[in-house]
C-alpha cells in the first residue's frame, strides 16, 4: 500500500502531485452513508460532499443552491426513516428512565415529526421562508420539485412510518429488542468509530446490548426485507466494532437488519474471513474517494459522472442543479 499515485487538481493539468496511498487516505473519513453515495451516484456525491460544503470546492457556482439543497430538502422516505429512528430512540431513552410509552404515544409523536414537515412544504414549497426555530422543518422534496401526486405519495409514506412503529411496539417478534433496549446497560443510537484502520471509519449504531454470553447490534429499516443480510458491508462495520467495543470473539456476535415494513429479520454471518473482508473494502473505497478527492476540492464537476437512473435521480434532492 505505499504505492505511489499520482493526483491532479485540475483535468487539464500537467503537473501531477505525487502522494502515496496510505498517506492519501489518512485523511479520508469512510462511512456506510459515504461509500452508498458514491456507489450510487459519484456526481450526487460530488454535490454532497463538495459542492454544497462551503469549505471546499470554492469554484463551485451553485454553491449557495447546492448548500440550501443538501441542508434543507429531504423526499419523504428520508423523512420517515428519521422520524422512524427518532422515535424509536425516544422509546428506549424514556424505558430506561422507567416510562414505558405505550404505541398510541409512539404513533402520536411520529405522527408530529413527519408532519410538521409535511405541513410547511404544502404552504412553503420554495422553501423561501425559514421558521424561526432550533430545529426547523424540512422541506419535503416532493414539494420542492411539484411532484403532481405529492400529496397522496406523503400520506401513503406516513401510512408506512405508523405502520412499522406499530409493529415495533406490538408484535411479538420484538419484544427481544424492546426488553434489551429499554435495558440501562443499552446502547442506543451511538456513534461509533473503528480503530486500526488506515483511513477514518466512522457511523452509528442503532441498538447494541449484551446478553446470554453473547452480543446483539441491531439496525432499524423501515423498508421491505431486501435479502442482503449476509451481503451487508453495513452490518459487517457494525460487526468489527462490537468485537473491539465488546471485547468478544466473532461468533458470540449477533449483527441484524430489522424490517418493520414486512416483519423480518435478516441476521448477517460473522466469522474471521466475513471480518477481513469488511477491512479490504472499506481500504478499497477509501482509495477510490482519495481518487476523487482533489478533483471535488477544485470542483471539476466533469470528473463525477451521472448516473443516468431514473430510481435514483426522481429521487435525489440535487437533479434541479444537476440538469440545469
Amino acid at each position: 500500500m505505499n504505492v505511489a499515485k499520482t493526483y491532479q487538481t485540475s483535468l487539464f493539468e500537467d503537473k501531477p502531485q505525487h502522494v502515496s496511498v496510505r498517506e492519501a487516505i489518512q485523511n479520508i473519513t469512510w462511512s456506510h452513508s459515504r461509500r452508498s453515495t458514491l456507489e450510487q451516484c459519484a456526481r450526487r456525491y460530488y454535490y454532497h460532499y463538495f459542492g454544497a460544503n462551503k469549505r471546499t470546492a470554492k469554484r463551485e457556482l451553485a454553491k449557495e443552491t447546492l448548500h440550501f439543497l443538501k441542508n434543507r430538502v429531504q423526499n419523504r422516505y428520508m423523512l420517515a426513516g428519521s422520524a422512524l429512528h427518532i422515535v424509536v430512540k425516544t422509546y428506549f431513552d424514556k424505558a430506561q428512565l422507567g416510562d414505558l410509552w405505550d404505541v398510541d404515544r409512539l404513533i402520536g409523536f411520529a405522527r408530529k415529526i413527519f408532519r410538521e414537515s409535511w405541513s410547511y412544504s404544502q404552504a412553503h414549497p420554495d422553501g423561501k421562508v425559514t421558521p424561526n426555530q432550533k430545529y426547523p422543518p424540512i422541506l419535503l422534496q416532493e414539494y420542492y420539485y411539484e411532484h403532481p401526486e405529492a400529496e397522496d405519495l406523503c400520506a401513503a409514506e406516513e401510512n408506512r412510518l405508523v405502520n412499522a412503529l406499530h409493529s415495533f411496539a406490538t408484535n411479538d417478534l420484538y419484544d427481544q429488542f424492546r426488553v434489551a433496549g429499554s435495558a440501562p446497560a443499552a446502547l442506543v443510537e451511538r456513534k461509533i468509530k473503528l480503530g486500526d484502520f488506515p483511513c477514518k471509519v466512522a457511523g452509528k449504531i442503532d441498538l447494541a446490548y449484551q446478553a446470554n454470553a453473547g452480543v446483539s447490534v441491531v439496525d432499524w429499516k423501515l423498508g421491505l426485507g431486501d435479502g442482503t443480510g449476509d451481503d451487508s458491508l453495513q452490518l459487517g462495520v457494525y460487526a468489527v466494532w462490537a468485537t473491539d467495543h465488546f471485547k468478544c470473539a466473532p461468533d458470540a456476535i449477533r449483527v441484524c437488519k430489522v424490517h418493520l415494513s414486512s416483519n423480518e429479520t435478516a441476521d448477517f454471518r460473522i466469522n474471521t474471513q466475513v471480518l477481513a473482508s469488511v477491512r479490504a473494502r472499506i481500504i478499497q473505497d477509501a482509495e477510490r474517494m482519495v481518487a476523487l478527492e482533489e478533483y471535488g476540492k477544485e470542483a471539476i464537476v466533469e470528473a463525477f459522472t451521472r448516473c443516468e437512473k431514473p430510481s435514483i435521480c426522481n429521487l435525489c434532492v440535487f437533479r434541479r442543479v444537476c440538469y440545469d
